[in-house]
């Protein structure tokens, strides 16, 4: 099978450039959408799988791109198309537009605390929507993760079709200690790891796999009953003591501050007449 038979498979949807590190038993392909200039930046991947048994059927691919999409939730990269050449499947992903986890790591060091738990919180906030429609990511890494602007993006979403939600948390728990974790050769600084965020990774890999938490929902949960827990990057509340709390608790409180300015307003008036 010639890289050109594999150009012609995936026809207009991608251009062919460079083929980039393998992923197992995966052929990995930089490209470029038909419109895009060869200089710039290639906004695609074409993933090319082996084919059955050792690689996934195209059926099993093409219901995990739709279910995906139909998921529409902005923290996850959907996958582009999906197709099939001598029984081998291909599939075409975004290709990451910031930098990823795993680069960011390398070349800064561990995160600051609040990164860190903004990052937890993000992925598991997008693994609590997949688990509920039954999709499980299965390649979840800090290669498959990106930073961007007060959020994460999850990548690499048609390379597996198989995968467990205990998967995905375990792949979460290395995330965080990845995150956390100093290196020297790396650089950066060594952070001091708060109680809480200890205790939160040392129960999502605890060496008893019974005693972990058995949902993405249960760690969210644990993350914002973190003291002070940080409101996402950018947020409004952000300094104003309602950081961290649910929209409805943040609406409720908004409201009593104004209650309290208006008690205060009217006392004065009193006392000046």
């Amino acid at each position: 099978m010639t890289i050109a038979r594999l150009q012609l498979a995936v026809g207009s949807a991608a251009i062919l450039d460079e083929e980039r590190q393998p992923d197992g038993p995966r052929r990995v392909f930089s490209a470029r959408a038909p419109d895009e200039s060869p200089s710039d930046l290639p906004s695609r991947l074409v993933v090319w799988h082996p084919a059955p048994p050792d690689g996934p059927h195209h059926g099993a691919l093409l219901d995990r791109m739709a279910s995906i999409r139909t998921l529409g939730h902005p923290a996850l990269a959907a996958p582009l198309a999906v197709g099939t050449i001598d029984a081998a499947a291909w599939v075409i992903e975004p290709a990451p537009k910031a930098m990823t986890l795993a680069a960011r790591l390398a070349s800064g060091g561990p995160l600051p605390q609040q990164e860190v738990t903004r990052l937890l919180r993000g992925v598991a906030r997008a693994l609590t929507s997949m688990h509920r429609r039954g999709i499980c990511h299965g390649a979840l890494s800090a290669e498959a993760v990106t930073l961007r602007g007060n959020g994460v993006r999850l990548h690499r979403l048609g390379r597996r079709v198989e995968g467990t939600v205990a998967d995905d948390l375990a792949a979460l728990a290395a995330i965080g200690r990845a995150a956390t974790a100093f290196d020297p050769a790396r650089g950066g600084s060594r952070r001091v790891i708060p109680a809480a965020l200890e205790d939160l990774l040392d129960w999502m890999d605890h060496e008893d796999p019974t005693r972990r938490p058995t949902s993405a929902s249960e760690i969210l949960v644990a993350l914002d009953a973190f003291p002070g827990a940080p409101a996402e990057s950018g947020d409004l509340f952000e300094g104003s003591g309602m950081r961290g709390r649910v929209p409805g608790e943040r609406r409720t409180a908004m409201l009593l501050a104004v209650v309290a300015v208006l008690l205060v307003t009217a006392w004065f008036l009193l006392r000046a007449t």
